[in-house]
């Protein structure tokens, strides 16, 4: 078992700072993939490539992977809330395990 974890923080212009925590780099490297301006790459596809079918098969329309995946962050989360804000920064943190718990006090 690694005696590492790692974790990713991120934050949104006009939101608070997230994080998430890993217990491999990869797994780490591959969520910052995900947030960052190629997503497709933690797939390991061509961003040309459709993502599903050709539009006939479903409802997709024929969407690449490129389309797929950006389209995702221009759809609201929430009613009236537009688009995914733009990432400010993101970094991978790496500690050993368990440095981010406070140690707790035994109740007296």
């Amino acid at each position: 078992m690694s005696k590492t974890e790692y974790r990713v923080v991120w934050k949104r212009r006009g939101q608070h700072q997230k994080s998430k925590r890993f217990m491999s780099l990869k797994a780490a490297e591959r969520r910052v993939l995900l947030l960052g301006p190629e997503p497709w790459k933690a797939f390991g596809v061509d961003p040309d490539e459709q993502h599903c079918c050709h539009g006939h098969e479903c409802a997709c329309g024929g969407a690449t992977w490129r389309e797929y995946l950006l389209g995702q962050r221009d759809k609201p989360g929430f009613e009236d809330a537009g688009p995914m804000p733009v990432i400010e920064y993101i970094r991978i943190d790496q500690r050993p395990l368990g440095a981010w718990c406070e140690p707790r006090e035994e109740a007296q």
